[in-house]
């Protein structure tokens, strides 16, 4: 599993006009079932976005294709763990290792 951390290093203007597309490209990864749950942070300074995989070429690759990649909006930290608890909603995520 895989937490992304991103950090807008661009203004917020330039953030709000790609938000639409990288919002499209987060809806299509969540038909999928790869994408657990993503939002804004708080204060507003990028998002956190994780992943049910278990390849860092996998993330690499949905990375890529992201917007704000593309666009050069983020700068993403990518922590990979492996759940070893999870609420009982969220029991499928968790691994025994």
């Amino acid at each position: 599993m895989f937490v992304i951390y991103g950090s807008y290093i661009k203004p917020i203007e330039e953030v709000e006009r790609v938000l639409p597309s990288h919002l499209a490209y987060l809806d299509k990864l969540n038909e999928e079932g790869i994408l657990i749950c993503s939002g804004p942070m708080k204060p507003r300074t990028g998002g956190v976005i994780i992943f049910d995989l278990d390849s860092r070429d996998k993330i690499d690759e949905i990375l890529k294709n992201d917007p704000f990649y593309i666009k050069r909006i983020v700068d993403y930290t990518i922590i990979e763990f492996t759940p070893t608890k999870a609420a009982a909603d969220l029991g499928r995520l968790k691994k025994l290792s």
